[in-house]
């Protein structure tokens, strides 16, 4: 398992915490001024990050198995709602709660990557500022995201654990097939990353369908050895 590690901690973390810190250090910026034009600009700039924020909530949403209801983006806030009843866990909720921060991530590092290794248009690299600034500003999961992790806590203990155990084969799996097709070949970090995540929700669902399978087999099976 250390190959898939060594790029999630190496790799992406600091990648991770920097923007984080970053965007963290933006909105500080745009709370300070409030009557000025940065502030002004900031809130011009920020609707597109805002949108991919609450977008990546939605998208993550329906990878984990939890149904969202609706969203909503304004040019500074936005919020996704769930459907009602819904067994939501501390796994997902942590997963949807950060979307916004791991997707934007290699958003940026793609823009960044655009902008610094080719030669673009004026226009072109007008927007990619734009669109990076926008980035940082909705990066930073808001302070609701958090507190939502942390109401998730002590619910469905026991199913939590159940999908930790599904991510730890999935983990298991994606490492084998890494160090056994892809850790030779050339791909750009950002795609091996990319690579690596659909990977383990492909083997994490299915596994847990296949687990839901034979538990249905066997339950059929024994109503008809109960009936001989």
């Amino acid at each position: 398992m250390m190959a898939i590690l060594e790029i999630f901690l190496l790799d992406n973390v600091p990648m991770f915490i920097g923007i984080f810190i970053s965007s963290l250090f933006i909105q500080a910026i745009v709370g300070y001024f409030r009557s000025s034009l940065l502030r002004a600009f900031i809130y011009c700039s920020s609707f597109l990050g805002v949108a991919i924020h609450e977008l990546s909530h939605y998208i993550i949403s329906l990878l984990v198995g939890v149904t969202p209801k609706n969203i909503f983006v304004a040019h500074d806030h936005g919020y996704v709602s769930f459907k009602r009843n819904q067994r939501i866990t501390f796994f997902q909720m942590f997963l949807i709660s950060f979307a916004p921060l791991y997707i934007t991530s290699y958003l940026i590092y793609l823009c960044l990557k655009i902008l610094f290794s080719t030669s673009l248009e004026p226009l072109m690299v007008f927007f990619l500022v734009y669109l990076i600034i926008s980035l940082f500003i909705g990066a930073a999961p808001s302070g609701v995201d958090i507190k939502n992790v942390f109401l998730t806590l002590g619910e469905n203990g026991t199913y939590t654990l159940y999908q930790f155990f599904l991510v730890i084969i999935s983990f298991f799996i994606t490492n084998a097939i890494y160090t056994t097709y892809l850790l030779n070949q050339t791909f750009e970090e950002w795609v091996l990353s990319i690579m690596i995540f659909g990977c383990l929700f492909l083997f994490y669902y299915v596994i847990k369908y296949s687990i839901c399978l034979i538990r249905l087999l066997l339950k059929r099976l024994i109503l008809l050895i109960s009936r001989i």
